[in-house]
């Protein structure tokens, strides 16, 4: 266990770090830089890597139990939040996690990056399978995921004022785009894919159960 540790690389880099445990696991960094300040950073039964980026956490804590969590050319920045991850694992590559006045939870699930963004604004994300080539962004709502998997291929989903919520099904899109704006989304034993399309809902909702939703070429809006 480290306490109380001040680190000092040169004149421009260092770290104040208030608790930081690491039990059976290990942390290596790589031309990069780990910051934090009035947090905690929690490892046991894992492992931490970062190869050319940069983890900063500020008053918050980060905490990691029996996965691991790898960053590679890229930045993982926390303030005013907390990011835990328990039983899986968080990759990023060539992007960026921005969590600001919120929380991130991956609970025996997975959350890839590839070439994009997900950004948090004051709410929470449950568990996200796979983002490649797009964003997801989600302001003043929630997305949460139970035993499903959300991917987004060359599109963006947004979630303004509203929650989306996944069990036991999953939603896809592909060179589209999803917008939800004071609605809710939630799906129950089924799908929801969107191909080459949109799908937009405004002050309504959609529900889904044990069944399939798919638009191709096309686009489908649900007004209040």
């Amino acid at each position: 266990m480290l306490r109380n540790i001040n680190w000092r690389e040169d004149e421009e880099q260092q770290m104040t770090v208030n608790n930081v445990d690491v039990v059976y696991g290990s942390v290596g960094f790589v031309y990069g830089s780990v910051g934090v300040v009035y947090g905690s950073v929690g490892l046991v039964y894992g492992s931490v890597g970062f190869v050319y980026g940069s983890v900063d956490v500020v008053y918050g804590s980060v905490g990691l139990v029996y996965g691991s969590v790898g960053l590679v050319y890229g930045s993982v920045g926390v303030v005013y939040g907390s990011v835990g991850l328990v039983y899986g694992s968080v990759g990023l590559v060539y992007g960026s996690v921005g969590v600001v006045y919120g929380s991130v939870g991956v609970v025996y699930g997975s959350v890839g990056l590839v070439y994009g963004s997900v950004g948090l604004v004051y709410g929470s994300v449950g568990v996200v399978v796979g983002v490649v080539y797009g964003s997801v962004g989600l302001v003043y709502g929630s997305v949460g995921v139970v035993y499903g998997s959300v991917d987004v291929v060359y599109g963006s989903v947004g979630v303004v004022y509203g929650s989306v919520g996944v069990e036991y099904g999953s939603v896809g899109l592909v060179y589209g785009s999803v917008g939800v704006v004071y609605a809710s989304v939630g799906v129950v034993y089924g799908s929801v894919v969107s191909v080459y399309g949109s799908v937009g809902v405004v002050y309504g909702s959609v529900g889904l159960a044990y069944g399939n939703v798919g638009v191709v070429y096309g686009c489908v809006a649900v007004e209040y």
